[in-house]
C-alpha cells in the first residue's frame, strides 16, 4: 500500500513546514494542465508560482473547472501537466498550493518544489484514472499517485533538509 511521507522542504520561510505538513492526512493530489489553446503558459506558471484555469468561467466547460478548483486547499499537492499524442502524459512540475484565496478568478498560488522532465509516459487509464484531457482533475488512485509524484516522496538531498 502506498504510503506518503511527511517532508520538511527548505524553501527559508518560517511557515514552509505548517504549509507542507497541513492537512497531510487530508492531503489531495492534483494535476493541471498549462497549455491554453496551443498557447503553452509553463514558463509563466512557473515563474509567478501559479496555476491557474484558461477557460472564461461563463462557457459551459469552463463552469466545470471553476466548480472543480474550489475543491482545491492550502497543502494539496499539484502536478503541471500536457496530454498529447496517444494519451502521451508529461509532468514538468510538482508543487505544493500555498494559496487559494484566488479561486474565483480561477487561479492557484503554486510553491514549485520540482521541475523538469518528472513524469513522461502513458497517462493512467482505468477505472478511476479520471480524466487526463481535462483542464483540473484530481488523481485519487494510490498507485497513479506514486507514480507521478514519486520525487516529492523520494526526493534527493538537494530538493530536501530532513
Amino acid at each position: 500500500m502506498f504510503e506518503a511521507k511527511k517532508l520538511r522542504f527548505n524553501w527559508g520561510e518560517n511557515d514552509s513546514m505548517k504549509i507542507m505538513n497541513a492537512n497531510y492526512f487530508m492531503r489531495r493530489y492534483w494535476a493541471g494542465g498549462y497549455h491554453f489553446g496551443d498557447d503553452s503558459q509553463f514558463e509563466i506558471f512557473i515563474s509567478k508560482e501559479k496555476w491557474q484555469i484558461g477557460w472564461s468561467n461563463k462557457d459551459q466547460q469552463g463552469k466545470l473547472f471553476y466548480e472543480r478548483i474550489r475543491e482545491v486547499k492550502i497543502g494539496d499537492f499539484f502536478a503541471l501537466k500536457a496530454l498529447g499524442g496517444k494519451h502521451d502524459l508529461t509532468v514538468s512540475a510538482l508543487g505544493i498550493v500555498i494559496d487559494n484565496r484566488e479561486i474565483p478568478s480561477g487561479e492557484l498560488k503554486i510553491k514549485w518544489i520540482k521541475s523538469g522532465e518528472i513524469y513522461k509516459s502513458k497517462a493512467p487509464k482505468g477505472t478511476g484514472a479520471g480524466n487526463w484531457f481535462g483542464t483540473l482533475l484530481e488523481i485519487k488512485r494510490e498507485e497513479d499517485i506514486a507514480q507521478i509524484f514519486k520525487p516529492l516522496f523520494e526526493p534527493n538531498e538537494e530538493d530536501v533538509r530532513i
